[in-house]
């Protein structure tokens, strides 16, 4: 069997190493798995090698074999990543290759570097000097792997042999890729036999422009990039003429001609006044449009000026005409209390002397039970499928979002690892928007064939309700109508009910005024950011999902939070979302992100969401 592992000194001994197990190969694709080997001593290699090894037999040198592949998913462009310390020991590894991209639709498209195309200087790793151009490559999810290597988690392509290229990439500008070729080409040896001998810099580019044979770096470059040769030899001799440019613009002539005109007043005079005239002449339509213009603006300001004013008048009305409403409502309010104190005071009296005509007794059990509805039992269609993880698990239940119409697959997991994290966790998610419900009774039904029980908050506060939600069986609770009821002063009595508490909202808009303080206890998430339909949903027809004897949820790394987290936020609130998103799965950043533009659109933090707006992130969200 042939086993993939880590050159690793032995035991803190620097005079010994051995090999430690990462993988095994079956079928030409990586499969996880754990050991180590102890290693020779005067074995040639290096401490962070990744390297081949059959079990009973030698290493493998790595030129043996296919070498293999690491995915490294963001947003940021290959320079930045390079540069970037978070992912220093991953580059430090050797005998591996890199793939970095992002995700689309669970498909992965990233640009490929070898140990070859980087190197380490003082602020990191950074390109070879020679790299003009990269290969793309595509896999799908299901093609990659996920490997403890030291400490870290790292994803790994699984099959050992990538797929066909799917083009070139460009790392760079036209200019820098024109220059690095024309250093890969052209030694100073060669720069001597085309004329360029003298030692100032300026007519030895000059002699070098002149005499350069222009189709030995158009052919050079053809090679390397997926580009046509008529459009590499436009580029090229756009820069070319650039450079020509510069070189005529610091001609020794004109410099003269400056210092001359700095040490005469008449003679500085004279040249502005002629350029300024020459300019005028030149530019006399520009700046007749750019008075025409500045008129225009001008009329659209005091426009916007008087119309602020009409806006501001008509507002003072409408704060007067609250202002006699509001004190209407309170006198109201103060005279239905009377009326209600006086019928309890004429009930009392008639009772002391007629008795109770009503001979029934009230059922308080039944009264209790009003605003409180158990989850229906599910009878499922589909036979039962077990589950190793939670990461598994957060896949399954998305297939069931997919299937039903309710979101995409990259929002189908979105959604899907909020709502196992909040179930998991105990952390309550506040769903704003549609399919709320319908999303959280998907979860308990695939979970425990049951959907969720619910509490109506839009009926008065009641102790002995609570007492009854305590005695379900059920694990899941849906609360709704629960703001501007007087439930919400009662919320450490819901979530002490010992279920997995989720609360839901219509409308986004409404919350806004909302005490922000109840984030603290409540995590939001606007539904519009995941839901693609809005549909009705067969519960039967869902898959029952059980936890396997060996189950066990993969957590991210601990710095997560503080590597991703964009938001300064209260250590409160900072912790419910490091639990809401410690499952590992692959769309981790992106249901922090949406997280956090949740927080930001309900708490008006406008910078952040001009931020992200670009990321096309806010859909059908508008803000001023």
């Amino acid at each position: 069997m042939m086993i993939l592992g880590k050159i690793v000194h032995q035991d803190g001994d620097e005079s010994r190493k051995k090999i430690e197990f990462l993988a095994k190969v079956s079928e030409g694709k990586l499969k996880p798995t754990s050991g180590y080997r102890n290693l020779k001593m005067g074995f040639k290699s290096e401490v962070g090698e990744i390297r081949f090894v059959r079990l009973k037999g030698d290493v493998y040198s790595a030129k043996d074999i296919q070498i293999p592949t690491i995915i490294i998913d963001t947003r940021n462009d290959i320079k930045r990543v390079l540069a970037d310390l978070r992912y220093e020991n991953t580059f430090s590894l050797k005998n591996v290759r890199w793939l970095i991209g992002r995700y689309q639709n669970s498909i992965f498209s990233g640009v490929l570097l070898t140990n070859q195309d980087i190197k380490k200087t003082q602020a990191g790793f950074t390109l070879n000097e020679g790299v003009v151009s990269l290969e793309s490559y595509s896999i799908t999810h299901d093609e990659t792997i996920r490997i403890l290597v030291d400490e870290d988690m790292m994803t790994f392509v699984s099959r050992l042999e990538l797929p066909s290229s799917e083009g070139v990439y460009m790392p760079f500008s036209w200019e820098e890729t024109f220059t690095k070729a024309l250093a890969k080409i052209f030694s100073r040896k060669e720069l001597m036999k085309i004329g360029a001998k003298t030692k100032e810099s300026r007519r030895v580019i000059q002699t070098f422009i002149n005499n350069l044979d222009r189709t030995l770096v158009v052919d050079y470059l053809a090679n390397k990039l997926e580009v046509s040769t008529s459009e590499i030899m436009q580029k090229f001799e756009e820069f070319l003429r650039n450079k020509q440019d510069e070189l005529d613009y610091k001609d020794a002539d004109s410099q003269l001609i400056i210092e001359i005109a700095k040490n005469s007043d008449l003679l500085r005079k004279r040249i502005t006044s002629e350029i300024e005239k020459e300019w005028e002449q030149e530019n006399k339509e520009k700046v007749a449009k750019n008075s025409e213009e500045l008129e225009a603006l001008r009329k659209k300001r005091d426009n916007i000026e008087s119309i602020t004013k009409i806006k501001q008048e008509q507002l003072a009305e409408i704060r007067k005409e609250v202002a006699i409403k509001t004190k209407l409502s309170e006198s109201l309010e103060q005279r239905l209390q009377t009326a209600k104190e006086d019928i309890s005071d004429f009930r009392a009296q008639y009772l002391l002397l007629n008795g109770d005509s009503n001979n029934q007794p009230t059922n308080s059990e039944e009264k209790s039970l009003v605003g409180y509805s158990a989850g229906e039992e599910i009878s499922l269609n589909k036979k039962s499928v077990k589950v190793a993880n939670g990461t598994k698990l957060i896949e399954k239940l998305a297939d069931e979002f997919v299937a039903n119409g309710i979101a995409d697959d990259d929002n189908a997991l979105i959604l899907a690892g909020a709502l196992y994290a909040s179930l998991q966790s105990k952390k309550p998610l506040l769903l704003i928007g549609p399919m709320g419900i319908e999303a959280i009774n998907i979860l308990s039904a695939c979970l425990y064939k049951q959907v969720a029980d619910e509490l109506d908050c839009s009926i008065d506060y009641n102790s002995t309700l609570l007492e009854s939600i305590k005695k379900s069986k059920n694990k899941m609770l849906v609360v709704k109508g629960f703001f501007g009821s007087d439930w919400t002063s009662k919320i450490g009595e819901i979530l002490t009910t010992d279920k997995a508490a989720f609360f839901v909202h219509p409308y986004k808009e409404e919350l806004i005024m909302e005490a922000r303080s109840i984030y603290y206890y409540l995590t939001p998430l606007l539904m519009d950011l995941v839901v693609e339909n809005i549909v009705s949903v067969n519960y039967a027809q869902l898959t029952n999902l059980k936890c396997s004897s060996t189950y066990k949820d993969i957590k991210v790394a601990s710095s997560f939070i503080e590597d991703n987290l964009e938001l300064s936020l209260h250590p409160i609130m900072k912790k419910n979302l490091q639990l809401l998103t410690e499952i590992e799965f692959s769309e981790n950043e992106e249901l922090l992100q949406k997280l956090e533009l949740s927080l930001a659109y309900l708490t008006e933090n406008n910078e952040f969401l001009d931020a992200v707006d670009g990321m096309d992130l806010l859909k059908g969200i508008w803000y001023e």
